[in-house]
């Protein structure tokens, strides 16, 4: 027999609790040793030990994880296409105590991330199936029935928590059926677990729970290559209640004793002490369920539900919160204080749902309550906003300002509708209704949800990477985080759900509605954390994700090239879901900017635009090669782009396309020498055709000349060399105009009058730049460059057109002011 190793045997000391409940015995241990996986991992657990045993925190841990990360990826992938070509099978089941050992051992190893950096690993876009039938309609199935890689369609799997929790991604516990048959289910997405703690995540799924899993999906799992349930929308689990005729059942395990702390509870009033437990450890979603257990006991009980509506609050789930406040407040009740605070919380859950109307209603109850009145006095400027899209964007430009911003902001529509397009392969797309001019506001949009790196806990030290099959894309936790936090969101409002189904996804998922969706006067309500209002579409919600979320730029960062970004968290994305603007289809050269005021989108005319012209947007680099772009485009959805940008780069010979994709991908030269050579050999790229000629973009010039007027600037500092300084106003006036921009006026010297209008920029203001995130910072600098040569005036006019091309963009010169100010300080700007 093989020796125990020593991590293991230290489970099974008269300390360990896998020893007093005697779950590990020798015999369990030399059977679970067996198993390859399970051996080398707990291989590298002992290795891991011994090196901080030794040499202290590991070194670059990120990079050594990103690198097991990738081949784990490989692995899951490998075994996920090979499972697709097997047929159903018989499992071969672990025993009741070989499943408990083993969630037992993955706690103790698993569970805790202060200990060792975490590496997290994950496939998305594999289209995971939901059920939308009652678990009424079903028939029972029980654990040794089951197939494996198979979804068990009609049937549900009557089963109870026979373990506790751990959280390497998803929720694990070990269950059993009536009749004793034990296994694993994997839970995915379930609200406000991501992060959650074992402790939390042992409030939320208690031993002794009694569970109905609708449809089953039974399959192995990669990592110790035993049968496990996988459950990917959290809306198939559910919680059977004590007066459910599912419970009548015998089990023939006997009863379970419940290790939750709350198995005592059997009054409203202990409930509602527990929750307060929970509220003041934040841990709001536990809070949320006693809260609601207590309030089966006793419905009337008007605490419970103030109390409830406060953590819906903190959990964003305003339109619970709003609904068991007005609950509160339909019972007419004498205490004062409670009615105030039932006002304040539907004041609140309302003012943050975008629903201003309410409060006006609710602010002739207590008008001087000075809680109530923030939202009150706040509440007509929103619905301006709303209505008339006037915003104080400087206000808005403030609150982007430090990490995670989700400024307080209105959403609004402007002239712009979702309507079938005639042409092209998209169904649907989003237009103008009347004539717009650039610059001209179109939409504000708040995100469905959205995630930034700085969600995560503090300390975190994690790997976090995925593979998507949608987009055979490999991305970072926000890929997944994404979908939890859209999650979230559905949970608490149905009406969300449903404007999902008419949003398209590409040529993979259409529009199941039509938008705006239809009211549905039959939707439920959140009755209970564990009850959400609506069955969840996790194969959609995924593909969602996957093809129209947005990456967050925010509008305070100044563009840069790709060759001179540095990722501040290159392990994480910052993502949002947004409803209207997912409409929007792509265009290389786009018809709208968008600019984010931290993760709320502002959409502005890039052109002046006809009614019933199509409002698009760039979901990609336009400075990529022709190649990378395109296969991008269709990676996503399915088609190639057909702008008039990949028209021209279509029309160009081939090999000529090919020449420029190469230099494209080539990195810059750090010479002026080698930049001129690129320069002449992009040219050369370049045919003169009629589609070349609409264009008018070349966005690898731009890349180019601008690296040579930045490096021309370098030197003529260094030398103190007006020449230098004109080569490279020059350089940058071609970059420019490489990006659609008409230059008037490319004189560099001799007498120049201030501009007082736009009409005497030397730039034609009546085309602008599709791309004014790009030339604003890049005008900046041709500005500098020519006060620098000693032509203040001409540099002074160049500067009002980096304003007014910024103003295109964001709609206020103060973003411009404030990111480019000490650079242009001395400029008078009208």
């Amino acid at each position: 027999m093989d020796p125990i190793p020593v991590t293991m045997r230290s489970m099974m000391d008269h300390n360990s609790p896998l020893f007093e409940r005697r779950i590990l015995t020798p015999e369990i241990a030399q059977h679970m040793l067996s198993e390859p996986t399970f051996r080398t991992r707990l291989e590298r657990i002992q290795e891991a030990e011994q090196y901080l045993a030794r040499n202290g925190p590991i070194p670059s841990w990120h990079e050594n994880l990103v690198w097991e990360g990738m081949k784990a990826l490989k692995v899951a992938r490998k075994d996920h296409e090979r499972e697709q070509t097997l047929p159903p099978a018989r499992a071969n089941e672990p025993s009741r105590e070989e499943q408990l050992a083993g969630m037992e051992f993955s706690r103790a190893h698993g569970s805790n991330p202060e200990r060792l950096p975490v590496l997290h690993h994950t496939l998305l876009g594999t289209q995971p199936k939901f059920s939308s039938r009652r678990v009424e309609e079903l028939e029972r199935v029980n654990i040794r029935q089951m197939m494996m890689r198979k979804r068990h369609t009609g049937k549900y799997l009557l089963c109870r928590i026979i373990s506790k929790t751990t959280i390497p991604l998803s929720v694990d516990f070990a269950i059993e059926d009536p009749e004793g048959n034990t296994s694993h289910v994997t839970l995915s997405h379930y609200p406000f677990t991501l992060d959650a703690s074992v402790t939390e995540t042992d409030e939320i799924f208690p031993i002794g729970t009694i569970l109905a899993i609708r449809e089953p999906y039974y399959k192995l799992a990669v990592i110790a290559d035993l049968p496990i349930v996988r459950v990917d929308a959290p809306t198939d689990l559910v919680f059977v209640d004590v007066q459910s005729p599912l419970r009548n059942v015998a089990w023939s395990t006997g009863s379970i004793a419940s290790t939750s702390t709350t198995r005592s509870l059997v009054t409203a009033d202990s409930w509602k002490a527990r929750g307060n437990e929970f509220f003041k450890k934040k841990q709001w979603f536990c809070a949320a369920i006693a809260f609601s257990e207590g309030l089966k006991l006793n419905p009337t009980a008007f605490l419970l539900l103030l109390n409830r509506a406060a953590a819906y609050l903190e959990l964003q789930w305003y339109t619970s919160a709003a609904r068991d406040a007005e609950a509160v407040l339909a019972m007419d009740i004498d205490s004062d204080i409670h009615k105030r605070k039932a006002v304040f919380r539907a004041t609140k859950a309302y003012y943050f749902s975008g629903k201003y109307a309410e409060i006006n209603r609710l602010a002739e109850v207590y008008p001087e309550d000075s809680d109530v009145k923030s939202f009150y006095v706040n509440a007509p400027l929103r619905l301006r906003s709303s209505t008339k899209g006037r915003y104080d964007w400087h206000e808005l430009y403030r609150q982007c300002k430090g990490p995670a911003p989700r400024p307080d902001i209105a959403p609004f529509q402007g002239p712009v509708e979702v309507k079938i397009k005639r042409i092209g392969y998209s169904p649907v797309g989003l237009f103008v209704t009347r004539n717009v001019s650039a610059g001209d506001l179109l939409l504000v949009s708040r995100p469905i949800a959205s995630y930034y790196p700085d969600d995560k806990p503090k300390g975190t030290r994690e790997v976090f990477v995925t593979y998507n099959y949608l987009t055979n894309y490999t991305g970072k936790r926000a890929s997944y985080a994404l979908i939890d936090n859209v999650v979230q969101r559905l949970w608490d409002d149905p009406r969300v759900a449903r404007t999902l189904q008419s949003i398209p996804g590409g040529s993979r998922f259409s529009a199941a509605t039509s938008y705006p969706p239809p009211e549905d006067s039959s939707s439920t309500y959140l009755s209970h954390p564990h009850k959400p209002p609506c069955d969840i579409d996790i194969s959609r919600l995924e593909g969602l994700c996957a093809l129209n979320a947005f990456q967050i730029d925010n509008v305070r960062n100044v563009y840069k090239l790709r060759s001179e970004t540095k990722v501040k968290d290159p392990l994480d994305d910052s993502l949002a879901l947004y409803e209207l603007p997912s409409f929007c289809n792509h265009s290389c050269v786009p018809t709208a900017s968008k600019a984010f005021f931290g993760d709320v989108m502002v959409l502005r005319a890039t052109r002046s635009l006809k009614a019933g012209d199509e409002v698009t947007l760039s979901y990609c680099d336009v400075t990529l090669p022709h190649e990378e772009r395109n296969a991008f485009v269709e990676r996503k959805w399915g088609a190639p782009c057909d702008c008039v940008l990949c028209k021209a780069d279509r029309a160009d010979r081939m090999d000529v396309v090919a020449l420029r994709d190469l230099e494209s991908r080539r990195p810059l030269p750090g010479t002026i020498a080698g930049l001129e050579r690129r320069v002449l050999d992009l040219d050369a790229s370049y045919d003169d055709t009629p589609e070349r000629r609409r264009c008018g973009i070349k966005p690898e010039w731009f890349v180019v000349y601008t690296a040579l007027g930045l490096r021309y600037r370098k030197e003529a500092e260094e030398r103190n060399d007006n020449r230098l300084r004109e080569k490279c106003a020059e350089a940058l006036m071609n970059a420019i105009a490489a990006l659609g921009l008409v230059i008037k006026d490319r004189c560099l010297t001799g007498p120049a009058q201030p501009a007082s209008n736009p009409s005497q920029y030397p730039v034609d203001v009546k085309k602008p730049t599709p791309f004014p995130h790009m030339c604003a910072p890049t005008i900046v600098q041709l500005a500098t460059a020519l006060e620098a040569a000693g032509q203040r005036v001409r540099g002074e006019n160049w500067s009002l057109v980096a304003v007014w091309v910024e103003n295109q963009w964001t709609g206020t010169k103060d973003s411009f002011l404030e990111k480019h100010g000490e650079v242009i300080h001395h400029f008078e700007l009208a």
